[in-house]
């Protein structure tokens, strides 16, 4: 179809660098826009709809992603139902995976012009499992508590901006280390407030 029509679109490649000329097209921001780099057997796949102009399209399809990096990590697999515009981003049924740390649910981002708006509301809704504590501690820098082992899983409801979230995260650990202290399970849940955590101990944290 013409570039101003509803153009049912099959993308299946190994190297995203093939999508440079239609963001070129685009312009504006979106040709600026960073892709995720598919790594050695890494692969992209689309299956959709790109509906309008390029510069104001309308983009509505199935996107799964394997062996790719993106926000400074490296992940196995993820997959999306999306429906993108220059105003926001949408991603239901959305699954991500990373060695044994599994994550679903949905994201809604409100865009300007194709970049994320840090003062309109987002919606964040995880639910994760099997994230490695060793993993997370480092990442989170709080190597010097000393975790060990273990296995986090738990969920994100996050409301409110970019810049100001508010929300309810909560986390269950099993079978790790603290202070050289073996533990069985610990569960804690987090308030997230503009510019503050509060943190709240659950009821249940038991020792080997």
């Amino acid at each position: 179809g013409r570039l101003n029509d509803s153009l049912h679109t099959l993308l299946d490649t190994t190297n995203l660098d093939d999508l440079r000329p239609l963001q070129q097209l685009a312009g504006n921001r979106l040709a600026s826009a960073q892709l995720p780099r598919l790594q050695a057997n890494g692969n992209a796949y689309f299956d959709g709809t790109i509906n309008g102009p390029l510069d104001r399209a309308a983009i509505v399809g199935t996107i799964a992603l394997s062996r790719f990096s993106a926000f400074g990590q490296t992940w196995d697999r993820a997959r999306a139902k999306a429906d993108a515009s220059a105003q926001s981003v949408s991603l239901t049924a959305l699954s991500i995976d990373q060695g044994p740390l599994h994550a679903s649910g949905s994201v809604r981002l409100p865009l300007v012009n194709w970049s994320p708006n840090a003062n309109v509301p987002v919606s964040v809704q995880l639910q994760f499992q099997g994230a490695a504590l060793d993993r997370l501690a480092e990442i989170a820098h709080v190597g010097d508590i000393h975790f060990s082992g273990g296995s986090l899983s738990g969920s994100l409801n996050m409301q409110g901006s970019l810049r100001s979230p508010q929300g309810i995260a909560q986390i269950r650990l099993q079978n790790f280390r603290a202070f050289d202290q073996p533990l069985n399970s610990a569960a804690a849940e987090f308030q997230l407030h503009s510019r503050s955590e509060e943190r709240r101990v659950g009821k249940e944290c038991r020792s080997r």
